[in-house]
This record gives structure tokens, sequence and C-alpha cells, in this order.
């Protein structure tokens, strides 16, 4: 079964994204800051029949995205996909942490 990465899970483009990729046979692995809102995603997705599971963190600190990834790697292995869209929309928070686009940070961690 492969998996796909949701980074900056939430109520809109996250969540439409989760259904559909869950739908084709992904398990979503959803980060966001916020734990209880990821746990009520997952509990929403799985009454659909979708294996999912939120890791919160936050998207520019290095160290918990790392930690988040990591997570996910133990739990579902390789990830196939990995979609951003942060909520605030803001690339300049992700550039702050010395990255030069969020790509890098992603690839950074997903390595």
């Amino acid at each position: 079964m492969k998996t796909i990465a949701v980074i900056g899970a939430g109520p809109g483009l996250g969540f439409s994204l989760a259904k559909t990729f869950g739908g084709h046979g992904f398990r979503i692995a959803m980060v966001s800051r916020t734990q209880e809102k990821l746990d009520q995603y997952a509990v929403e997705l799985s009454k659909l029949g979708i294996e999912a599971k939120g890791f919160a963190a936050d998207i520019t600190n290095k160290m918990q995205l790392t930690r988040a990834f990591q997570q996910i790697k133990n739990i579902y292995g390789t990830i196939d996909v990995v979609e951003f869209s942060p909520h605030s929309g803001s690339v300049s928070d992700v550039k702050s942490c010395g990255y030069r686009y969020p790509g890098t940070a992603i690839e950074t961690v997903v390595k």
C-alpha cells in the first residue's frame, strides 16, 4: 500500500486530498501543528474506510519536521507522495529557517 504525507493538513485542500488519495488506496500521514485536529481528521477518514494518522509538527521547526517524517517512516515505511500546502500559504516562514524553497525542507527530512 502506498502512503501520502499531507504537509499542512487542514479542513480544506489537505483533507480533500486525503479523502481522494485514501479513496484510491493510499494510507494518509497528515502533518500539522495541532495534534487534536489531526486526530479529528483521522477519525473522519477512518469512517470512510481510509487508514490515516496525524503527526504534529511545525514546518518551520526542522527538528519537529524531521521527527514527524521519521515517525511516518517508522509506521508506514516509504513515503510515496508528499503534498505541501501549509495553511498560511506563506513560504517566507520556511525560508527563514534557512531553506531556499519549501521543497528543500521536505527533501532534507524525507531522505
